[in-house]
């Protein structure tokens, strides 16, 4: 059911004529000739629906319109693609078919420096086939990408594409996003060719989780908060979010910790809560482990008070600590991969600038590439810190 053929040595689209010029168009194509973009002679139709489509004469045996009948949703798609891409000022050919018409794109749309190709795949396609198609643009210099209906889930996963969903009237497209985004099409695809699909996300850190628990010292016998981050809430430039969790929030005998970018901030707002006085991290020489490590330190006498202490994160209380305006931390790119829909709210776009082209030695990003983390849309939910004077009582006083 393709949408385009040439009348009369010029090219037409069904889905663009009016009901005058299809009526016309019905009265007078046999006589002028009307021939698609396979070649062969077509007819023009009109579905129960409504929907204006040209078709294949009976008896006509055509290989180029792969796939067989398409759907009034395929019709639709190609229409709704051509549409948005001429809006915002690019070329949208409808089913323009190589020279030798070995192929014919869905929709080809160029700007006068990017060529691409859209092919919209409603029903199921084998994964080798994506491949084969997709390996036919690459080799005449033509990109591509799929819009893909759910059946085609797992197949087209090789291959760009982007998740297509809706029917006739409310086609919708599923773009990468630090949240779930479903989109009008036409609007997906404006953001698809304007470049507003980033791969990374340029993100501060906006509260941090911690754990805390009070403790002695081994030597001074003052009272101590031990602390650990175990999570960050990160907002991005644009105005999406995420949250960071370890798996691992204490490693023991490290040699950098995560923790050191925020340890002022952290040890600060501890300093002004009902809590004993928060360890401090240095870099020291344990004799009994026999290492040196970056060590809790008594923060009264200095003593160090080693990391086989671990138990006391099973039973720490959780606090949320706001970062105010945000921490500005070097994240590593395992943190900031995230393609995502970019969108200037105010604030600009995500830099793509890398943090270790900004300076940032590699050892230094955080959080250190050997601490496991995962990134979801968590939200850290919890109390604050007691403030100074609220008698707190617990049961280790």
């Amino acid at each position: 059911m393709p949408l385009s053929a040439l009348y009369l040595g010029e090219r037409i689209e069904s889905c663009n004529m009016t009901t005058g010029e299809w009526a016309e168009l019905k009265r007078n194509y046999r006589t002028s000739g009307l021939v698609m973009a396979c070649g062969q002679a077509g007819v023009p139709k009109t579905s129960t629906l409504g929907t204006q489509f040209f078709a294949h004469k009976s008896n006509t045996d055509c290989r180029l319109h792969e796939g067989g009948p398409e759907s009034t949703e395929h019709l639709a798609t190609k229409a709704a693609v051509a549409r948005a891409a001429r809006e915002i000022g690019w070329d949208a050919v409808i089913e323009f078919p190589a020279a030798d018409r070995a192929w014919i794109a869905d929709v080809l749309v160029t700007n006068g420096e990017r060529i691409i190709a859209i092919e919209a795949q409603w029903s199921a396609q084998s994964q080798a086939d994506f491949e084969r198609r997709q390996a036919r643009y690459e080799a005449v210099g033509i990109e591509c990408f799929w819009l893909t209906a759910a059946v085609n889930k797992y197949n087209a996963s090789t291959v760009p594409h982007h998740a297509l969903s809706g029917s006739v009237g409310n086609l919708r497209v599923w773009l990468p996003s630090l949240t779930d985004l479903n989109l009008d099409l036409g609007e997906g695809i404006k953001a698809i060719l304007q470049g507003e699909i980033v791969p990374v996300a340029e993100f501060v850190a906006t509260c941090a989780a911690i754990k805390t628990q009070m403790s002695k010292c081994w030597k001074c016998d003052r009272w101590m908060s031990l602390w650990t981050v175990t999570e960050l809430d990160l907002e991005s430039r644009c105005g999406g979010d995420t949250t960071l969790k370890w798996s691992m929030p204490w490693v023991p005998w490290a040699l950098q910790r995560h923790e050191q970018a925020l340890e002022a901030t952290i040890r600060q707002a501890i300093q002004i809560s009902d809590l004993p006085a928060p360890i401090a991290l240095r870099s020291r020489r344990s004799t009994i482990a026999d290492r040196t490590y970056l060590a809790m330190n008594c923060p009264s006498c200095g003593a160090v008070q080693g990391d086989g202490r671990l138990a006391w994160r099973r039973d720490a209380d959780e606090y949320a600590v706001p970062l105010g305006a945000g921490a500005r931390l070097p994240f590593n790119d395992a943190v900031r991969a995230r393609p995502h829909l970019c969108r200037d709210f105010g604030r600009g776009r995500c830099s793509q600038e890398s943090s270790t082209a900004a300076g940032y030695p590699a050892i230094f990003l955080y959080p250190p590439a050997s601490e496991y983390v995962s990134a979801e849309r968590f939200g850290i939910d919890l109390p604050e810190l007691p403030p100074r004077g609220s008698r707190r009582r617990t049961r280790w006083n």
